[in-house]
């Protein structure tokens, strides 16, 4: 992957970062100073910029769209020189998806899927192309890393993140949260930087909106859940543009992901056959087929996943793939724990028992991945209420025996 420079005011990492006013700053951040440059000092003048390389748009009263300044040696009319000539990005779909093995065991289908549908949103976000978004939804059981795979793709990529819960929105009109609040939130997340134009909204829970009461076991839903997926339809479909800040922002590029687990879809005996070291759910066994027909069958509309061409299935992790989940990636679980012994001047160690019995603990939840770490908080609230008083350096060791767990104070 490309090593990046963070901007000096944004501080996310971009590809191209120029010098301005003392600075290093990524374009998005040096189109708000301009304009604010601008809307404070009305006798600003064209000149007072075009020395610095910025082609300057004056409109009578306020700038147009809310752009007063691009560099000029970057400016293009929305579309490479030659029409024939193929776009290069640095970031190719097989270095997004070796990008993404850095947080996200296994799921490798998914992972090249998503990563082509980022190719596709990155185009968009480089060169201005109209061709159409990649929207994508995640089908997976819970813990089977839906979010993080979400999350990863807005670090690779350095753009504003949010994720949502649908199932706390409500249809227009109604009591409650408003599914038409949820881009600006993402603005907000991104500080109101330009950036949220490009940004990545992560939409779970969207199962619990399937309509036939076959799947649909929640109670107490006072909203028609086809009306929030009409909203959602809007919002996908549609153009929502508003003004904050001084800003203008707009849904047309912004990329979204929605994720359900649509357990139903799911044997129950595939359920059972995925817990055990070495049993692993057979991508054979997995309704994989015709996926838009199937979850147009479970309850959602027709016309929402006509609009997400993308749909990419993750599947059960086997008890050793959830192991190296918790130990192997560059935010993995466990390394807050190892900085948290360190910092007292001890250590931990984690054994192989102790670790397959945790993911097996978890599976028995149902939470998946994401229920370890309140697991392992529960295990480890001894040695690390005490460790950090402890006069002399201590490993503690995590093991597992007849079932349990087993806490191991060693010397060092």
């Amino acid at each position: 992957m490309t090593n990046l420079t963070p901007c000096d005011l944004c501080y996310k990492k971009e590809r191209d970062v120029y010098p301005f006013k003392g600075g290093t700053y990524c374009q998005p951040c040096i189109i708000d100073m301009v304009n604010n440059a601008y809307d404070d000092d009305e006798d600003a003048e064209e000149d007072d910029f075009i020395g610095m390389g910025y082609h300057i748009v004056f409109a009578p009263e306020k700038p147009k769209d809310g752009i007063v300044g691009i560099p000029s040696h970057i400016k293009n009319d929305n579309k490479p020189e030659e029409e024939e000539s193929p776009m290069q990005l640095e970031e190719t779909p097989e270095i997004i998806k070796a990008e993404l093995d850095k947080y996200v065991i296994g799921q490798d289908d998914a992972k090249i899927q998503v990563a082509n549908s980022l190719y596709n949103h990155m185009i968009r976000f480089f060169y201005g192309s109209e061709m159409r978004k990649s929207n994508v939804m995640l089908v997976g059981p819970s813990g089977s890393g839906k979010t993080l795979l979400a999350e990863s793709l807005a670090k690779i990529m350095g753009v504003p993140f949010l994720s949502v819960n649908i199932t706390e929105y409500t249809e227009n009109g109604y009591v409650g949260r408003q599914v038409q609040d949820i881009f600006p939130a993402l603005v907000e997340e991104g500080n109101y930087s330009s950036h949220a134009n490009y940004g990545i909204i992560f939409i779970d829970e969207v199962d619990k909106l399937a309509t036939k009461a076959k799947y649909n076991t929640e109670k107490g839903h006072s909203v028609s859940q086809k009306g929030v997926q009409r909203e959602l339809l809007k919002l996908l479909e549609g153009e929502v543009k508003f003004k904050m800040k001084g800003t203008e922002f707009s849904t047309k590029n912004v990329l979204f992901i929605l994720a359900g687990a649509f357990a139903d879809r799911i044997k129950k005996e595939d359920i059972k056959a995925s817990i055990g070291f070495e049993n692993k759910v057979s991508e054979e066994e997995l309704p994989l087929d015709n996926l838009h027909k199937e979850l147009i069958d479970y309850g959602m509309m027709a016309e929402l996943i006509g609009r997400i061409p993308v749909i990419a299935e993750l599947n059960y992790l086997s008890d050793e793939e959830m192991v190296k989940t918790i130990t192997e990636p560059k935010d993995a679980i466990i390394n807050d724990y190892i900085t948290y012994f360190k910092a007292t001047g001890s250590k931990i160690t984690f054994e192989k028992k102790g670790l397959i019995l945790l993911v097996q603990n978890a599976k028995k939840l149902g939470t998946g991945v994401r229920g370890i770490r309140s697991i392992l908080a529960n295990v480890l609230k001894e040695p690390l209420f005490k460790v950090p008083g402890f006069k002399e350096p201590t490993n503690v060791v995590l093991t597992a025996k007849n079932n349990e767990f087993e806490i191991k104070y060693k010397k060092i």
